[in-house]
This record gives structure tokens, sequence and C-alpha cells, in this order.
């Protein structure tokens, strides 16, 4: 299984580099159709490397013909990686529920001395009929604007229960 990984300091401005590692590994191995649930996973689990654990860590990408695995792995390894409940209001807590969504599965191996969050992605499934999964996941719902004459894609997109509108 052809693998990379790089060390990266636990810094904000690592999660963007892990995100450009990712894709650059994936394109190089020709797994770029699959790339953007790839990259979204590094991105949710650097970021929570950051915030949580503020140690230096690993990005780790490894693929064959039917998986991608991304791992992260830090030098925390009693900061506790869980799906966390949240309020329609919280702005964090929702990376590790996306990552469930989007991945085939995913887990936390500790060891004494450093903490490794993987998710193992199905290649080719990236594009499902269920377009609002990742959406679903973040606490978002997403309604058809029927106003006549509206472009077929516009949509409206706000935060479940609490009318905030985030994008449009």
């Amino acid at each position: 299984m052809p693998q990379a990984e790089v060390e990266l300091v636990g810094a904000p401005s690592s999660v963007g580099d892990a995100r450009r590692f990712a894709r650059d590994v994936l394109e190089a191995g020709n797994v770029s159709d699959d790339d953007w649930t790839a990259v979204q996973v590094v991105s949710e689990l650097a970021t929570n490397a950051v915030v949580h654990a503020r140690t230096t860590f690993t990005v780790k990408i490894e693929y064959d013909d039917m998986y991608i695995k991304v791992s992260v792995i830090d030098a925390k390894p009693l900061a506790r990686a869980s799906v966390r409940r949240f309020s329609d209001i919280t702005t964090t807590g929702r990376g590790l529920r996306l990552v469930q969504m989007l991945g085939e599965s995913w887990g936390v191996e500790q060891t004494p001395t450093a903490k490794a969050v993987w998710c193992k992605l199905r290649r080719g499934a990236a594009v499902t009929d269920d377009g609002d999964a990742a959406f679903d996941a973040m606490g978002l719902v997403f309604e058809h604007d029927d106003i006549a004459g509206a472009d077929d894609a516009q949509v409206l997109c706000r935060i479940a229960n609490a009318g905030h509108l985030v994008a449009a």
C-alpha cells in the first residue's frame, strides 16, 4: 500500500499545509478523484491536533485500489478524540462527526507517547445520492429556493433550528 507522511508544527497555518500535502500525495498517486473527501478529513483531523493537542503532528496518507486511509498522529495521547454533542449555536465540535459521516470507519489508537486518529475512506464513494450528508453532520439544513425563475442550483443554508443564515 503506497503511503506518505509529513510532520508539521502545531500551528494553525499547518492545517493548510496538511491539506496541500494530502492533495499532492493523492494527485501523484493518481487518486485525485477522491481527493475532496480525503482533504476534508485531513483538514478536520489536523485542526483537532492543532486545537486540542497543541503539539507537532504527523499526517499520514495510505491508499490502494479500494481505500484511502488518513491518519493524524500527535504527541498528546491522553487528549480524547470523541464525537461531541453540540447546540444550535455552538461553533465548534462538529469535526469528528463530519469525519464519521465521510468515512467508512474511523478510530483512535493510543500509545504511551502518541495518539493517532484515523479515517478509512472507500474509494469512489465521494459522490453519493445523499449529497447533504456531510452538511447534515454539521447540523446544517439545506432548502431549495422556490422563487420563480431562480437557478435550480441555488440553495439556502442555515443552522438547523436557529435560523441564522450561513451561506446563500
